[in-house]
């Protein structure tokens, strides 16, 4: 085991610092039952008494939410991209480049177009550049542009009511 580890980060400050209340407050007074000292210096018992109060730094202050950015934290995730396009185009690229490529021999141009569909799903699933639900509707939708399937054969799984129950 390491002794760095940068997932448990801890947002309190490296070295402990000790103010008096005064000085948080920015008042010189001190705030001690002590008779003070005739050349003016507090006494010991004073300023022991006086380092009990610790003040929060500002660094930990800055870090809690309001209540404002704590209600608009759903609607930032909304604003965020759903759809990466580079990604995709890196998905349609790679299944073009199968379909480029010569069929092995003894593979029909259906299976050779199945075996794109295979690396599209593949890759389309692994780089998630679409959300879940439009990937799973994309695929069949591969399916019919590749000419594997006909549309009614393509989307019929999705009418099938095991897939309600499991939904229910």
């Amino acid at each position: 085991m390491t002794a760095h580890r940068s997932r448990l980060k801890s947002t309190l400050p490296d070295k402990v610092t000790w103010r008096t209340h005064a000085e948080a407050t920015g008042g010189g007074g001190s705030r001690t039952d002590a008779p003070p000292r005739i050349d003016g210096e507090p006494s010991a018992v004073s300023r022991r008494r006086s380092t009990v109060r610790t003040t929060t730094s500002k660094r930990r202050l800055q870090r809690r939410l309001t209540p404002l950015e704590l209600i608009q934290q759903p609607l930032a995730v909304a604003r965020r991209k759903v759809f990466d396009l580079r990604r995709f185009l890196l998905v349609l690229v790679a299944t073009g480049l199968v379909l480029l490529l010569p069929p092995p021999p003894g593979l029909t141009p259906e299976a050779h177009r199945a075996l794109a569909l295979f690396v599209f799903t593949g890759m389309i699933l692994s780089l998630q550049p679409v959300p879940l639900p439009i990937a799973a509707l994309l695929v069949p939708v591969a399916q019919v542009a590749l000419s594997i399937d006909t549309a009614a054969g393509a989307f019929a799984p999705f009418a099938d009511p095991v897939i309600y129950l499991i939904l229910a």
